[in-house]
């Protein structure tokens, strides 16, 4: 492995440092990456899982990001939306972001995820102002995608973790150039972590963790028992200790630095949940640990006094795993869900500010999500909970709240005579009449609907929409925003409808999946938008504040984003908005 400490590189490692960086900055054709203008939500808070958080050296700010494609910048400690900062994206899934770092000063924030690959095959870092929002450098040309990022002590290197076996590498950050490579990983990259001091600690579902010196040479290694996965590991602020969370245990264990052995383990008595994400106070006094543990309804933050070895709290704070925690200078706490949640614990443990979702849950809604005959009407809940039952009318444009359920709206069909469909649960494939459907790597179906004459099968994954006859023949796959929690179909099978994670319901046409219609009702159960792919919109007050244009600036400048409600004078039109649904359904306006 290459050093990057001055005065250590010999001519040849020089002269390949500069060719391997020129490759690197390499520009991509400019017409590879979307130039026309692309609807994203915007609710005020992430509308998709929170990924990672960080909080500057200060503790004045925090950043974090998510699969809705958006970093975002908070005030500490109160909590307060400052900015959203927005990187080129694509259509599909580039732009989804799973790593963030800010710098110590706070100036500088780094990003990266499934970035750039849909234009360059290769991944790419997005170094942004954090104060103007310009785009200050990309690192590019990584051969996957982002898992984690760290700025080192000093703000003059960043640490990049990445997927698969492609292990890690340090850039420096005022020009971009490579430091360090290390690709001897053999599975994925979750997590590093600097100590005041520069050195360096990862982990991998290899089963290591390694601990790197200040000038990036590896000092030692270690391989946990019993299939262990390290996903997390954070020195103690004194640098003395490494805790380590784990994707397959709920075992955190307690290192000592600089043998990396075993020191103690912290109790976990009442826990039969993993723990992969563990965090320090800024004063070391206390250990956290969170992940899928659950306090009574909620996922519970396992707070540990001294130092891990005393006596435990537990803080329920969210329904959806808990991904990240970041400790402030003040004592407190903060932590990032999958719900999307962001919230801080104080000194003591009490909640003192939490960000829910924007969104509807359409998780638990099965049954509960029906419709009309054409589709026009249709029924769904807010909540996993499913104690509301709200309709909408696409002719009437009314939201109504706490009604009883109308007998000719029906939930989506999940059997038919001579149509079986089968594997949802166990994720070992899934099957329409014991014929297998090829599915990409990673996708997963969540659910389904058969057609009211039994002739075909929409199925809807964490990656797709996908069409197949009942003898399992594909007619077509297309991307979608996110998890897709329900579909339904029209009766005469035109239009098919879905619900997803991102808390939108969409209308495709059946024929080749094109989407020709989408709805968004915010969580405060008041506003909401229906939309469509031109741009034409209807929406209740302050809902057009729901929506906007994002349009790509190139490969090195940050994106800029409308909100719809700049051209309402044009494009608010309830005729327009439902032009192509009705055009699928053979209806003039």
């Amino acid at each position: 492995m290459a050093r990057f400490g001055s005065g250590l590189w010999n001519r040849f490692r020089w002269l390949m440092v500069i060719a391997m960086t020129l490759l690197m900055v390499e520009s991509a054709p400019a017409e590879t990456i979307p130039t026309t203008p692309m609807l994203r939500l915007e609710g005020g808070m992430h509308t998709a899982i929170i990924r990672r958080l960080a909080v500057d050296g200060r503790g004045k700010i925090a950043a974090t990001v998510s699969d809705d494609k958006t970093l975002r910048i908070w005030s500490l400690p109160d909590g307060k939306a400052i900015k959203t900062l927005r990187i080129p994206i694509g259509t599909a899934n580039d732009g989804k972001l799973f790593a963030v770092a800010l710098s110590p000063d706070g100036r500088l924030v780094a990003v990266g995820g499934w970035t750039g690959w849909d234009w360059e095959k290769k991944t790419t870092i997005y170094l942004l102002d954090v104060l103007t929002g310009k785009m200050v450098r990309r690192i590019g040309r990584l051969p996957n995608t982002i898992n984690h990022l760290a700025f080192s002590p000093n703000g003059v290197f960043l640490a990049v973790a990445m997927a698969r076996d492609n292990g890690i590498r340090i850039y420096r950050v005022q020009d971009g150039m490579q430091m360090v490579s290390d690709e001897n990983y053999y599975d994925q990259t979750y997590w590093l972590n600097f100590d005041k001091a520069g050195q360096l600690v990862t982990t991998s579902y290899d089963g290591f963790i390694r601990l790197y010196d200040s000038s990036g040479i590896l000092l030692r290694h270690r391989k946990f028992d019993n299939g262990k996965e390290p996903f997390s590991a954070v020195f103690s602020p004194d640098g003395a200790s490494i805790a380590v969370g784990f994707r397959n245990s709920s075992q955190v264990e307690v290192l000592e630095s600089r043998s990396l052995k075993t020191s103690f383990l912290p109790d976990i008595k009442g826990i039969d949940k993993k723990l992969q994400s563990v965090a320090w106070s800024k004063d070391g006094k206390y250990l956290f640990a969170a992940g899928l543990y659950q306090a009574g309804e909620l996922r519970a933050i396992r707070r540990w006094e001294n130092g891990g070895k005393g006596s435990f709290q537990d803080t329920p704070v969210s329904s959806d795993i808990i991904m990240d925690m970041a400790a402030t200078p003040d004592g407190g706490l903060l932590f990032a869900s999958g719900d999307p949640n962001l919230g801080r614990l104080d000194e003591t443990g009490k909640l003192t500010f939490k960000h829910e979702r924007p969104q509807a849950d359409f998780r638990n809604m099965k049954e509960l999500f029906r419709w009309s005959s054409d589709g026009h009407t249709f029924e769904f809940t807010y909540d996993t909970d499913r104690s509301t039952i709200t309709r909408f009318s696409l002719d009437s444009m009314t939201l109504e709240h706490n009604s009883a359920s109308r007998e000719d709206l029906k939930p989506p069909l999940r059997t038919f005579n001579g149509v079986q469909v089968q594997g949802l649960k166990d994720r070992q494939g899934v099957f329409i009449n014991n014929i297998g459907l090829p599915l990409k790597k990673m996708e997963h179906p969540s659910t389904y609907t058969i057609f009211p004459d039994g002739s075909h099968v929409l199925l809807g994954t964490n990656f797709s929409l996908r069409l197949y006859t009942k003898n399992g023949a594909e007619l077509w796959e297309v991307p979608i925003p996110t998890q897709c929690w329900n579909v339904a179909v029209s009766q005469n099978g035109k239009v098919g409808m879905a619900a997803f994670g991102d808390g939108t319901i969409r209308w495709y046409q059946m024929q080749q999946g094109k989407e020709v219609l989408a709805f968004f009702p915010h969580n405060d159960r008041q506003r909401w938008i229906l939309w469509n792919p031109l741009g034409y919109f209807t929406s209740s007050s302050k809902g057009d504040e729901l929506l906007g244009w994002h349009l790509n600036q190139g490969l090195d400048n940050a994106a800029l984003f409308y909100p719809l409600g700049q051209f309402q004078s044009r494009y608010k039109n309830p005729l327009e908005t439902l032009r192509l649904l009705r055009e699928v359904e053979g209806k003039s306006q």
